[in-house]
């Protein structure tokens, strides 16, 4: 993972490793008034990730184990990408967006990049979702306010 936060009024673009077109992947393209974003970088067995950045003011990038994120066991609140540890375990969730356009919600695979879908929306709106069985890292993408609520007991949730 990596977590970035950077000066208003500037634009970041985070690009990963390259893909079967032998173009950057691009992770995160970061131009709102939102100044921090935690986001997965893809492995590929290089030590590299690039950053291209314009900035008029101060920035602070740094990588983010994912043994140091934080665990989904009680309400989460926050704005923008994030990523969140799911200690296994059916669990219904109830996914709200504040404001803001697009968002989802994906279980990531073990190489870090999107795997299924858990949950999409666009604008404010609330929904259910339910966690995978398996413990898991949890990728939310958004620009606005969002906040995910555990809503019963792992007992009841529907396999």
């Amino acid at each position: 993972m990596v977590h970035l936060e950077r000066a208003a009024d500037s634009w970041v673009e985070l690009t990963g490793p390259r893909g079967d077109d032998d173009l950057p992947r691009r992770i995160l393209t970061h131009g709102s008034s939102l100044t921090r974003a935690v986001v997965p970088v893809p492995t590929d067995g290089h030590n590299t990730v690039h950053l291209e950045m314009h900035t008029r003011r101060g920035w602070r990038i740094w990588l983010h184990p994912p043994q140091n994120i934080p665990l989904l066991d009680e309400e989460v609140s926050s704005t923008g990408s994030y990523v969140l540890r799911h200690p296994g375990g059916r669990e219904p969730l109830r996914v709200t967006q504040h404001d803001g356009s697009a968002f989802s919600l994906h279980v990531l695979q073990a190489d870090f990049r999107p795997g299924k879908l858990l949950r999409e929306g666009t604008g404010a709106f609330t929904a259910e979702a339910v966690t995978p069985k398996r413990p898991c890292l949890l990728y939310i993408r958004s620009q606005g306010l969002w906040t995910l609520t555990p809503t019963g007991d792992l007992k009841r949730a529907e396999p």
